[in-house]
């Protein structure tokens, strides 16, 4: 999608993609580039290990509202290590943007109305089994790609895949086995026609 309105800086401006999938500076109408790549990947990494989307909203304007402005929440069920890596990692995850629109009052913005249901997604998640925990590395990761601005988010052009790849969350994965296809998969889901 992204490459549809590319510019020379190798950047988009194309409002496009799933609402919960949207990096910010796509919401706040910025040029942007492959690092909303690199926030979708996070969104999903959040949403397979807790559950649950790490932002949310009653309709598209509150979830816009909660994606920009907004820090995700990790359930009180992690581990004493993780909880220690997320109050380590929070200074990373609202730095004042560099990228903020000039008619941003983000200081004086008031909250989204409350809605019927709940909004709140510390609150809304269930508590797990007790075998259930999310290793440290995982809410490093999912700090770092969920990262606000766009030039310190993991996996920018100055850094790219490797940085990725590099991170003790994937410590375990072979990654040329994986290019070449030949890891096998923890599951293999029945197909019936």
């Amino acid at each position: 999608m992204c490459k549809l309105q590319i510019f020379l800086d190798r950047t988009a401006d194309t409002f496009c993609g799933t609402p919960d999938y949207m990096a910010p500076e796509i919401i706040k109408g910025l040029k942007y580039n492959q690092c909303v790549d690199w926030w979708s990947f996070g969104i999903l990494l959040y949403e397979m290990l807790i559950g649950q989307s790490p932002f949310s909203g009653c309709d598209e304007d509150e979830l816009f509202w909660s994606i920009c402005n907004e820090r995700p929440h990790f359930p009180l069920f992690l581990s004493r290590e993780a909880n220690s890596i997320i109050s380590s990692t929070k200074k990373l995850l609202m730095p004042v943007s560099q990228h903020q629109l000039a008619n941003d009052n983000s200081e004086n913005s008031d909250a989204p109305s409350t809605c019927s249901g709940p909004t709140d997604t510390a609150n809304s998640l269930a508590r797990p089994s007790k075998k259930r925990k999310l290793v440290p590395s995982s809410h490093d990761i999912i700090a770092k790609l969920l990262q606000k601005d766009s030039s310190k988010r993991l996996g920018t052009q100055e850094s790219g895949k490797g940085e990725v790849m590099d991170q003790p969350f994937f410590r375990k994965i072979d990654w040329n086995a994986l290019e070449r296809r030949e890891l096998i998969p923890p599951f293999k889901p029945r197909v019936v026609s």
